[in-house]
């Protein structure tokens, strides 16, 4: 996994953070302005420019939660060799015949006879069964 960490370093966004925040302190009383935000740190890839103009926040009665969006991890690619030092180890835990059911259930008699693209579901199935991957 690769964490890009973007640092921003604009005075004026800080200013603008601080505003918002004081403006919403004002309007509910749900944040204290002493707490307001002094250093802005953001995480990910930035691809806008960034405002040369303070932005002036707008007051509002109520909050408006935002989703915000999970970082997606990319989906583990396994091989026969993964598989195969899992099918493996399940044989020293004396898991045999359930390795052999897995592997019927997918109408095959050994891993080397798998589709390639049945490895991430089988290598699930392993798992469940006690293989580390």
């Amino acid at each position: 996994m690769f964490e890009i960490k973007v640092i921003v370093d604009a005075p004026e966004l800080s200013a603008a953070l601080n505003n918002l925040a004081a403006a919403i302190n004002n309007s509910t009383g749900a944040i204290n302005a002493a707490k307001a935000i002094t250093d802005v740190t953001v995480s990910g890839v930035v691809d806008a420019a960034v405002p040369t103009e303070a932005v002036q926040p707008v007051a509002s009665t109520e909050a408006v939660a935002q989703p915000v969006a999970e970082p997606t991890q990319p989906e583990k690619v396994y091989t026969l060799d993964d598989l195969s030092r899992a099918g493996a180890e399940l044989i020293d835990q004396g898991k045999m015949p359930k390795l052999l059911d897995l592997l019927a259930r997918y109408n095959v008699q050994a891993l080397t006879q798998l589709d390639p693209r049945t490895y991430a579901d089988v290598a699930e199935e392993l798992k469940a069964l006690g293989a580390k991957l």
